[in-house]
């Protein structure tokens, strides 16, 4: 009998005990979930003491808003919605035979620009991408008709004047078109151009010539076309050339050979030459209109090149 007194009384303490440690489980679970609804309910009334929110359930984020030509201006130029919106305006290569008023000509550039870059590649077809910039009609003065019919380099001509963007489209170039100009600064805007005919170049005043015109940065104008190398880029912007080279990114672009136009600069042309030579570009060229300046690395792989 004692031993049986005993055994009830061990499984009498150990019912015991259990119930003991299920009220703590259960008041412990209480006390958490009770814990819980009060932080909830502080956050709540926090968030609705807070005049700038609103739940999402009531009114969901409105959709991104569209980039259109009437919203381009001031967006910088990694901006997404802003490359998606240059790249809706390029007109892509044509693939119609070239409708040229000169066919039978070779180079078209005055100063035999075309001429000097395209003996540095020598004879044959490559691959290569160029950049023109102030293509006019595509063919008048072109430093890449050249590179792209005898040597089928692909490329971008970009052209703000609206004359000669019709006449460019017309000459069915195998290259992307952009009608537009290039912004001196890192920001889209709507800039004013003044011209007559052919002829034509970015005006500070308004007056009743000048009309009005999209500028993109470059950087962004190489990002809708995801291009982030070119063989040869051709700069002609009657004096904003200086501008427009400081704000391209020039650890993310590379350039093999660079034609810019100095003569209506309004910087000294020591400070260009002496900008491109701290990036590393060396001068191999120039004329009284133009700097041709190359990277030796590129440079120094192309055929015709020679150097003194």
């Amino acid at each position: 009998m004692p031993l049986l007194q005993c055994l009830k009384g061990r499984r009498y303490y150990h019912d015991a005990m259990s119930y003991g440690s299920q009220r703590s489980l259960v008041s412990r679970r209480t006390l958490v979930i009770f814990s819980l609804g009060l932080l909830v309910l502080l956050v709540f009334f926090c968030l609705q003491g807070n005049e700038n929110y609103v739940p999402n359930i009531r009114d969901p984020e409105p959709a991104a808003e569209k980039i259109t030509d009437n919203n381009y201006q001031g967006l910088w130029q990694e901006n997404p919605k802003l490359v998606t919106y240059i790249r809706s305006l390029l007109r892509p290569p044509s693939t119609e035979d070239y409708q040229l008023s000169n066919p039978k000509r070779k180079h078209f550039t005055f100063m035999e620009q075309s001429k000097f870059v395209g003996d540095l590649y020598g004879p044959g077809k490559r691959e290569g991408f160029f950049v023109e910039v102030g293509a006019l009609d595509g063919e008048t003065s072109s430093s890449t008709l050249y590179l792209e019919r005898e040597l089928g380099f692909k490329g971008l001509l970009i052209e703000p004047n609206p004359v000669n963007y019709e006449i460019l489209l017309g000459k069915h170039r195998k290259a992307y078109i952009l009608q537009a100009a290039l912004s001196p600064t890192t920001s889209s805007a709507e800039l004013l151009f003044t011209g007559s005919g052919q002829q034509g170049h970015l005006a500070k005043d308004e007056t009743s010539e000048t009309i009005h015109v999209k500028s993109f940065p470059f950087y962004s104008i190489l990002s809708a076309l995801d291009i982030s190398f070119i063989d040869v880029f051709n700069l002609d912007i009657e004096g904003f050339e200086f501008k427009v080279l400081k704000t391209i990114p020039f650890d993310r672009v590379k350039v093999g050979i660079l034609i810019v136009e100095h003569l209506n600069i309004p910087e000294p042309k020591a400070e260009l030459v002496k900008f491109m030579t701290n990036l590393g570009y060396k001068k191999i060229h120039q004329n009284k209109f133009d700097y041709i300046f190359a990277h030796p690395d590129y440079l120094s792989k192309l055929p015709g090149w020679k150097p003194s």
